[in-house]
C-alpha cells in the first residue's frame, strides 16, 4: 500500500510477533523511510492496515499466497 499505491516510500518492512500471553495480544513492527511531507499520509496508512487486520484477521488464501514464496525458498 505504501509504496504501491501512495508511492510514499520505496522499501517498508513490517513483522510480527505473537505473545505468549493469552489469545489477542502481540505486536505489529513497521519500519519504512517516507519524505518528511508524506510522514503524516504514511503514518495514517499504517494505522488503517493495523485497523483493518485487528477488526477482520488475514484470510487462509491470503496467508497463504503469502506464505508460499518463503516456504518454496526453504526448499530450494
Amino acid at each position: 500500500m505504501l509504496r504501491e499505491e501512495l508511492g510514499a516510500t520505496y522499501s517498508p518492512d513490517s513483522g510480527s510477533q505473537a505473545s505468549p500471553a493469552p489469545d489477542g495480544f502481540g505486536q505489529m513492527l513497521v519500519a519504512t523511510q517516507a519524505a518528511p511531507d508524506k510522514a503524516e499520509l504514511v503514518i495514517a496508512s499504517i494505522r488503517e492496515v493495523a485497523a483493518e487486520l485487528r477488526e477482520r484477521p488475514v484470510s487462509d488464501d491470503l496467508l497463504l499466497r503469502a506464505r508460499r514464496p518463503i516456504l518454496e525458498r526453504f526448499r530450494e
